[in-house]
């Protein structure tokens, strides 16, 4: 009886072993970002134009500047998100996963949403039709 007890609790190591390996590889791959388009610009106003007030569905233009690769996003975020801190892209076929994170102090949270407008550039890609495919949570 002995036996198969040690061995219930050897497979319960195995499996807390490769769950928190799991997880941990989830964060990393998730913070980090390894597979994100390296040459990639970003320009947005450095506070969200409150004046908007509501909350509206986020809206991604897409178009060519020359070899570059033009996304016009059109968020709202709460209206505590002071900036746009990180912005990657991850270029799938003809799918990019774009994620646009805010920094908001100490995590604040207001009862509003306001308008931010950010422009992404993105160079060396294959001039054809891509599909914007925003990444939650930012």
């Amino acid at each position: 009886m002995e036996v198969g007890g040690a061995k219930r609790r050897a497979k319960r190591r195995w499996i807390a072993g490769g769950l928190v390996f799991a997880v941990a590889a989830a964060w990393g791959f998730q913070e980090f970002e390894p597979l994100q388009h390296r040459a990639l610009a970003f320009e947005a106003a450095p506070a969200c134009d409150s004046s908007s007030g509501a909350w509206n569905p986020p809206q991604y233009l897409t178009g060519w500047e020359g070899a570059t690769f033009l996304i016009k996003a059109s968020e709202y975020p709460n209206c505590a998100d002071r900036k746009v801190g990180r912005v990657s892209a991850h270029v799938l076929g003809e799918k990019i996963f774009l994620r646009i994170r805010s920094d908001a102090p100490w995590h604040e949270s207001y009862a509003c949403h306001c308008s931010r407008i950010t422009h992404v550039r993105l160079g060396g890609l294959d001039k054809r039709d891509y599909r914007v495919v925003p990444v939650f949570p930012p």
